[in-house]
């Protein structure tokens, strides 16, 4: 019997296709949805952090900023490691000419070892440097600003913090190109000054050079290997630019300096999942949470590599961790919505349709929780339902291809034929190569007898799809029905060619022989092999119940034919064939008996109801 098919099922195109928007949007929105939470790194204040100190250094003058007159109060920006030590100062405000000087200075501070617990942790603050002349001295007005940085650098030509001024008064008035050039001599004069490469970056970011920004970052690093600021910088502007292997490799560097960063960690896991490096994902993910152990977007992360790597309850774990830990977690219902489908892909769809509706509870807007949510009702068999989950997820997001290939998929399932070919066809019109689309489309018109247009539609899925065999079996399903068998047989054969033992192509290449009567042992063989792949598939027993009876061994025959009727009492054709062998037997009574079931269940093809007719009409007149 050839194997006759539903059009498949697009709701599966639906989960494919979602998978990596319920990605969390960002590694940076994760941490700063959780920058209350109990922290590793602390923070003290300026007064709180000068008390701590062991070891202090003050700042030398530099002469150029006293020969321009320059005094002001420079902050900068430390990061202290667990035994004390500045392992990280950058200034946050004052003038260019004594910037290089206070960093000099912070550098050279030792501290007391900080402990939350009893545990050591990093500790970050700022220092405050005041660089103040002796004896009167006028201000100049800010106006002068841009001709006094112009006069130190005319006097001090090789002198870095001179052009770094130089640029950054040119950058406040805008001369953007002539504050670039001065930041690279800056940089030219001395490779290494971290202050000039970051102004450089800087204004390249903001005249969205992003590619400049990069380029400014890696010989930055090249010159200043150890700065864990400018590595953070960098790995940042390469993941913005989606440069995520090289971001990886920024961010190695990084973690090696300080490896108890626990931001470092989780951008690494982030890059690696945005390459679906999962297996990598995983160990900078789980260092991540050794150090914030109380850290919700580090599980939501968790959660879902542990899905990708098929740890489906791993993941569920990790997803209730973080609902238990951060119950007012702001990307919650995304979270839900991901558990939701881990749930659905270990078919507990109860389970999941509870996530989803949690979801939906906490956004009422999230189309992916309404669209899996149609899913998992299209899978309990609640098509009603799920058209209506399905309709709400493309209200928000009505030009999803996929979700409306699953709603004319569900419109089928409810025999909205109409319905269901304007969702196909507004699927293909969004996304003209959508194969699974134009299956479902020849679906609907070969069931409104659209023969020649469902033939167009699967050719087109073909060409949309050509490594999809199960297309191919579907299109010589249709010619087959049509009575084009040996154009049917030729893309059986083709399909036999991509995967030899393919069940369903064995089954119909062989029962289309047996219909012809030709090569009936070839055929024989080939069906035997599609029982054995599927030993309960009714179809595939009716064929070899029938390629026994053409072959004349009735009690095999029998044997599988009556096996078939059992596993398929709406078959008409199956019915037929064991009608006829009771037939051959002799046993006429038993044989219209059963010819009346297949009439009763052909109703809707005439061609099949005048034959059965006419064969009753025989077995009775004997």
């Amino acid at each position: 019997m050839l194997l006759t098919r539903r059009p498949l099922r697009i709701i599966c195109a639906l989960a494919a296709s979602a998978l990596l928007p319920l990605f969390p949007a960002s590694a940076q929105n994760l941490r700063t949805q959780h920058s209350t939470q109990k922290p590793r790194t602390i923070h003290k204040d300026t007064r709180a952090l000068e008390s701590e100190a062991i070891t202090r250094v003050q700042p030398v003058y530099p002469a150029i900023a006293k020969a321009a007159g320059v005094e002001d109060v420079v902050t900068v920006r430390v990061v202290i490691d667990e035994q004390g030590n500045v392992m990280s100062a950058r200034t946050s405000g004052g003038h260019a000419l004594l910037r290089g000087a206070a960093v000099t200075a912070a550098r050279g501070w030792k501290f007391r070892p900080a402990q939350v617990d009893g545990k050591p942790v990093k500790v970050t603050g700022t220092l405050s440097f005041n660089f103040e002349l002796e004896g009167e001295n006028p201000v100049a007005d800010e106006t002068e600003d841009l001709e006094l940085a112009k006069q130190a650098v005319q006097a001090n030509p090789f002198s870095p913090e001179a052009h770094l001024w130089l640029g950054e008064e040119y950058s406040l008035e805008e001369a953007f190109e002539d504050a670039i050039k001065a930041y690279k001599k800056a940089i030219e004069l001395k490779p290494d000054y971290e202050d000039a490469y970051q102004g450089l970056a800087d204004l390249y970011e903001e005249r969205k050079r992003h590619e400049d920004v990069i380029e400014t970052y890696k010989q930055a690093v090249k010159n200043i290997p150890d700065s864990l600021d400018l590595l953070n910088n960098l790995a940042t502007a390469l993941g913005d630019r989606k440069h995520y292997a090289e971001a990886v490799e920024i961010l190695k560097q990084l973690v090696q300096l300080d490896p108890l960063d626990a931001d470092a960690y989780h951008n690494l896991g982030w890059y690696n999942m945005q390459l679906k490096r999962y297996e990598d994902a995983l160990p900078a993910i789980l260092e991540e949470i050794k150090i914030k152990p109380d850290y919700a977007g580090a599980y939501h992360n968790l959660g879902w590599v542990y899905f990708a790597l098929d740890r489906f309850e791993e993941s569920i774990t990790a997803y209730n961790k973080l609902l238990e830990i951060d119950p007012a977690y702001k990307q919650a219902y995304r979270a839900r919505t991901e558990l939701g489908y881990v749930l659905y892909k270990q078919k507990r769809y109860l389970e999941a349709v509870d996530e989803y509706e949690k979801a939906i509870k906490l956004n009422p807007q999230h189309a992916e929780a309404f669209l899996y949510l149609g899913q998992a009702y299209h899978d309990l068999l609640r098509y009603a339902d799920a058209a209506e989950a399905l309709k709400k997820g493309l209200s928000f997001k009505p030009d999803d291809p996929y979700a409306l290939g699953a709603l004319g998929d569900v419109y089928m399932h409810l025999g909205q034929l109409g319905e269901a070919e304007k969702a196909f066809r507004d699927a293909i019109r969004l996304k003209a190569d959508l194969s699974q689309a134009y299956v479902g489309l020849a679906g609907v018109l070969f069931a409104q007898k659209k023969t020649a247009e469902a033939e167009s539609m699967l050719r087109k899925a073909i060409s949309a799809a050509p490594d999809r065999v199960n297309w191919r079996m579907m299109l010589g399903s249709v010619l087959a029905h049509t009575g084009r068998r040996e154009e049917a047989e030729a893309l059986y054969s083709e399909v036999l060619q991509l995967e030899p033992d393919n069940a369903s192509a064995l089954n119909n290449l062989g029962y289309s022989l047996l219909e012809r009567n030709e090569r009936l042992e070839e055929a024989l063989e080939m069906i035997q092999r599609a029982v054995k792949a599927a030993p309960d598939n009714p179809s595939y027993l009716d064929s070899l119940g029938w390629a026994y009876f053409k072959l004349g061994r009735l009690d095999e025959a029998e044997r599988y034919l009556s096996q078939a009727a059992q596993g398929n009492v709406k078959s008409a054709t199956i019915f037929e064939h064991l009608g006829d062998l009771y037939e051959r037997r002799g046993k006429k009574e038993l044989a219209v008996e059963t010819w009346q079931k297949a009439l009763t269940i052909a109703s809707s093809n005439p061609e099949q109801v005048a034959r059965l007719k006419e064969k009753m009409k025989a077995g009775k007149s004997k």
